[in-house]
């Protein structure tokens, strides 16, 4: 006779996690229980292995009954509450399951925040001057009448005092003279006696006298002076806000105990099938604890993280976790 035991678990009232253990051969039953916090509890068919965390789980009350036909064993139940709501659909005789947490499923964004916020200060402007130069008459423009004087300059020149004349002069006495008498041989001789000039120094006229009209300049002088342009005022300076990049973390979606999930059963998790998952996890880089074939706080704490880690089912041993360890 087969018989089947179905057991719900209500964990403070806000999940259910049940698993069914049909066994064809045993009348003993396993039963798996994941609290919320992530630790995990194996019931098996020899005895029951659970971690403390200070959960109460509640049994809901069930009405079962069974009937045999054909050699095959069916089992039928009746509650005041839809039993099959809680169930996990198409199970396999022989196998067990359980609601597995989830953990929630983030992506990273990256977004634009304000670094530092915009600004705006009064800033006093100093009033603004320009230079203007302005010319200031000191003596008005005149005109004068100017008297140029005649211009002399001195000529000298030769005036003749005496005109030239001749003069009879006595000469040698002639050596051919025959006569004895020396006043017979005298020779007289008529020269030419050539004018005699004087220098005489005038004054003579070079440039009439005359006259004209002068312009006398007016005189000045630049004067400057600053006249105001732009009085002084307040101005509103703004400076902008400056914005960096930061990583949002957004939530994609949202964990929880969801869809039921095949475990290993109680009667599975055997000395020899501890110690492959110690050993898988420190191979993994999570300290177990001492491969002891103990299934400890230690092995607990290392698997659940790893679960955690490769975005597993978190809580109990399933069977996508023990074939990610690489255990059979």
């Amino acid at each position: 006779m087969k018989k089947v035991i179905i057991a719900l678990f209500a964990f403070f009232g806000l999940t259910v996690n049940a698993q069914i253990y049909i066994n064809n051969s045993s009348t003993k039953s396993n039963t798996s229980t994941t609290t919320n916090d992530g630790s995990i509890t194996v019931v098996g068919k020899t005895g029951t292995s659970t971690s403390t965390t200070n959960t109460t789980t509640v049994a809901t009350p069930t009405t079962i009954a069974y009937s045999t036909t054909s050699s095959t064993n069916y089992a039928t139940t009746s509650a005041t509450t839809n039993i099959n709501e809680d169930v996990p659909p198409n199970a396999e005789p022989g196998k067990c399951y359980a609601r597995c947490y989830v953990e929630d499923q983030y992506t990273y964004v990256n977004e634009q925040v304000i670094d530092q916020p915009r600004t705006v200060k009064k800033v006093k402007v100093p009033a603004l001057y320009k230079t203007v130069y302005d010319t200031v008459v000191l003596k008005p423009q005149t005109t004068k009448v100017i008297n140029v004087p005649a211009v002399y300059e001195n000529v000298t020149e030769e005036v003749m005092a005496t005109p030239a004349t001749t003069k009879w002069v006595k000469g040698k006495a002639d050596a051919g003279c025959l006569s004895a008498n020396p006043e017979d041989c005298q020779v007289m001789c008529l020269v030419e006696v050539p004018a005699v000039y004087k220098k005489v120094t005038s004054k003579k006229m070079v440039k009439q006298a005359y006259t004209y009209n002068e312009t006398v300049p007016m005189e000045y002088k630049i004067q400057t002076k600053q006249v105001l342009v732009t009085p002084e005022r307040l101005i509103e300076q703004e400076t902008p806000a400056t914005y960096k990049t930061v990583q949002k973390r957004v939530l994609q979606k949202k964990g929880g105990y969801e869809v039921w999930r095949e475990i290993l059963c109680g009667d599975d998790l055997t000395s020899s099938k501890i110690m492959q998952i110690q050993k898988a996890l420190k191979s993994n880089g999570y300290n177990p604890g001492p491969i002891d074939n103990v299934f400890g706080t230690q092995t607990k704490a290392a698997l659940v993280q790893y679960q955690k880690d490769k975005n597993l089912p978190v809580g109990n041993l399933n069977i996508e976790t023990l074939r990610s360890l690489g255990v059979n």
